[in-house]
C-alpha cells in the first residue's frame, strides 16, 4: 500500500508541475505604452482560439488601488466588424492594483475550457477616474491620444499556436460588464497587430487532446500494476 500511495503521490506531483509550467500569459505590455485620455469606457480584445484552452486567471492592465476592475471573456460570433452574438464565459470582479509594465494583476479564477472559436476579453472601468486605460498604439513620448509615430504596438503577445490576436477591437461606455457584448463598438484605428487595448489579460493552458489522456491513463495503470506486483512479492517472500 506504501508503494501505491507514493506511486499515486508521484504522478499527482508531476501532473501539477506540468500544469503549472504549461501555463502561459496571453499578453504583457512595455513601459512605452502611454496612457490614454478619457472613458470611463469598457475595452475589448478579439482573439481566435485555434485548440482548446484552459483560462485559469483573469486580469487587467493598470490596475488601480482606489479603483476596480471587472474582467470577463465573451463567446463572439462576428459578420465583418459586427459582433452578433455573444455569451460570457469567464468573469472576476474587483481587480485592483494592476501594473502598466508587466501583465496586470492575474487574479485566479475556477479554470474555464474555452473551445476553438472567436473569443473577446473586456476589461470594464477604463480611463479617467477610473482603472488607467493603455493603449498599446500610444506612446508617452509623444503624448496622450497621439499615435505612435513609429507605428509600434508595444505588445508582446504569446507564444503559443493556441491562440491568435485581432487587431479588432470593440468599446462601450459602460459602468458595468454586461451578459454580452452585442452592443459594443467596433475600433479599427489600429491595423498594425493586436491586441488593440492594454486592459483585460488572462492566463492560459492547452487543454491535452483526447490521445494524450489515453497515453497518460495507460501510463498510470502500468505504474499501478507494477507497484501493486512489487507488494505482493514482497509479501510472498
Amino acid at each position: 500500500m506504501n508503494t501505491f500511495k507514493k506511486l499515486a503521490l508521484g504522478l499527482a506531483v508531476t501532473g501539477l508541475v506540468v500544469a503549472q509550467a504549461s501555463a502561459t500569459v496571453a499578453y504583457n505590455f512595455s513601459a512605452a505604452t502611454g496612457n490614454q485620455i478619457g472613458g470611463q469606457f469598457s475595452l475589448g480584445d478579439v482573439f481566435t482560439v485555434n485548440s482548446s484552452i484552459s483560462v485559469d486567471q483573469l486580469g487587467v492592465i493598470g490596475g488601480s488601488a482606489s479603483a476596480s476592475s471587472d474582467v470577463a471573456i465573451y463567446s463572439i460570433n462576428l459578420s465583418g466588424n459586427t459582433i452578433t452574438s455573444s455569451s460570457q464565459v469567464a468573469l472576476k470582479t474587483g481587480i485592483t492594483s494592476g501594473s502598466a509594465s508587466a501583465n496586470g494583476d492575474l487574479q485566479s479564477i475556477t479554470p474555464v475550457v474555452l473551445a476553438a472559436g472567436t473569443y473577446l476579453i473586456v476589461a470594464n472601468n477604463m480611463g479617467a477616474s477610473g482603472v488607467s486605460d493603455y493603449n498599446p498604439v500610444y506612446d508617452t513620448a509623444n503624448g496622450p491620444n497621439f499615435p505612435d509615430s513609429t507605428g509600434v504596438n508595444h505588445v508582446t503577445t504569446a507564444s503559443s499556436p493556441n491562440i491568435t490576436f485581432s487587431a479588432l477591437g470593440f468599446f462601450a461606455s459602460s459602468g458595468s460588464l454586461p451578459a454580452n457584448v452585442n452592443g459594443f463598438t467596433a475600433d479599427t484605428f489600429w491595423t498594425g497587430g493586436g491586441p488593440r487595448y492594454g486592459a483585460g489579460n488572462f492566463d492560459f493552458a492547452p487543454v491535452p487532446e483526447i490521445g494524450v489522456f489515453g497515453t497518460a491513463s495507460a501510463g498510470l495503470l502500468g505504474l499501478i500494476y507494477v507497484g501493486r506486483c512489487g507488494l505482493r512479492k514482497r509479501k510472498v517472500a
